[in-house]
């Protein structure tokens, strides 16, 4: 069964919605360990998606690269301040 190039597109912009949605949410939501373990999923299944629509060729391949990227330093960053939170409210 073959996708049309419509749905390419869809994909595509989609990747790159889910892409700025996880670097956006990182400065509306208020810093917790619950909070950013909610932001790490978000950033894994932006991630997620991302990959997926980069497999796919179109004219709007480039938007699925940069929802890719902002995805993964998205995740890099939740993780981090998570990990940082944790030691804080475990550590005293």
């Amino acid at each position: 069964m073959t996708e049309h190039p419509g749905q390419h597109r869809a994909r595509h912009i989609s990747a790159l919605a889910l892409g700025l949605c996880a670097v956006v949410v990182l400065f509306l939501l208020p810093g917790g360990v619950v909070t950013y373990a909610v932001m790490v999923g978000i950033a894994l299944i932006a991630l997620v998606f991302g990959q997926r629509a980069v497999r796919h060729r179109g004219p709007l391949l480039w938007a699925a690269i940069l929802g890719l990227v902002l995805a993964s330093l998205g995740l890099i960053t939740n993780v981090s301040f998570l990990v940082v939170r944790a030691i804080r409210v475990f550590s005293g």
